[in-house]
């Protein structure tokens, strides 16, 4: 790839990454017990449409039955099917793909108020992170630690020196601090909530397409009632009631 090629596919992908939301955000969304709720629906609608389609041929043929063949559900059972297993797919990669770190904390705050030990932020660290040539985030990340330790010399001495897992590992659990932890901390958890960028961007695609669908759905259901009090004239039956109450509290 030449200069100009790179500096293209590095800019898009500098864009993107700001774009694509991050773990964080997916780990509120995906705890959500409404998102939870409608996984069921990827499961409960075919059986339904299932036995609805059965008990439908079976009373097509029986005159007196014939009006259930016009029987028809207040909503759209594919655009849900299609909500729920969108929303299945993004919670899937999210249970794979996910750094452990926001299945222990949701959020940034738990995180830095636990009381645990500077070596489990670095198994965090270790299990997220990527850490070899070419993988610039990490050392990046890795460097603002070890120089926010009590003896910022030594990163500067172990900077050329972390080209393996193993040597990350060993410079983290060398350092000391007296008061920079909690700044440390978020250093990691900063990391952390921006890595694996392709997976939380398939996350994000499938989230979009289950809003969509599900968003289709309210509004065709919407558009049906709509349409369904326009013909029975709901508007006016309710404005003689009302009408009707008020003579009503005159007379009183």
């Amino acid at each position: 790839m030449t200069r100009k090629g790179w500096g293209f596919f590095t800019k898009r992908l500098k864009l993107l990454r700001g774009i694509v939301p991050r773990w964080s955000f997916f780990s509120r969304v995906g705890n959500s017990k409404v998102l939870r709720e409608m996984a069921r629906w990827f499961v409960l609608v075919p059986i339904f449409v299932r036995a609805l389609a059965t008990a439908a041929r079976e009373v097509t043929d029986m005159p007196q039955l014939n009006f259930f063949s016009h029987f028809a559900l207040p909503f759209d059972w594919q655009l849900l099917y299609y909500s729920a297993f969108s929303f299945m797919l993004a919670s899937i990669i999210y249970e794979l793909r996910a750094p452990r770190l926001f299945r222990d904390f949701t959020n940034y705050f738990q995180f830095s108020r636990a009381e645990a030990e500077w070596r489990e932020s670095v198994d965090y660290l270790l299990e997220a992170g990527r850490f070899g040539r070419g993988r610039d985030d990490a050392k990046v990340a890795v460097i603002e630690i070890l120089r926010l330790s009590d003896d910022p010399r030594e990163a500067i001495d172990r900077e050329n020196q972390m080209s393996t897992i193993e040597d990350v590992e060993s410079a983290l659990h060398s350092i000391t601090f007296t008061g920079e932890e909690r700044q440390a901390r978020r250093v990691v958890w900063r990391f952390i909530n921006r890595c694996r960028l392709f997976s939380r961007f398939c996350c994000c695609v499938f989230y979009l397409i289950g809003f969509s669908f599900l968003a289709l759905a309210f509004f065709s259901d919407l558009h049906t009632v709509l349409e369904h009090s326009a013909n029975t004239h709901l508007l006016s039956h309710i404005e003689g009631i009302v009408r009707l109450e008020s003579t009503r509290q005159l007379h009183k």
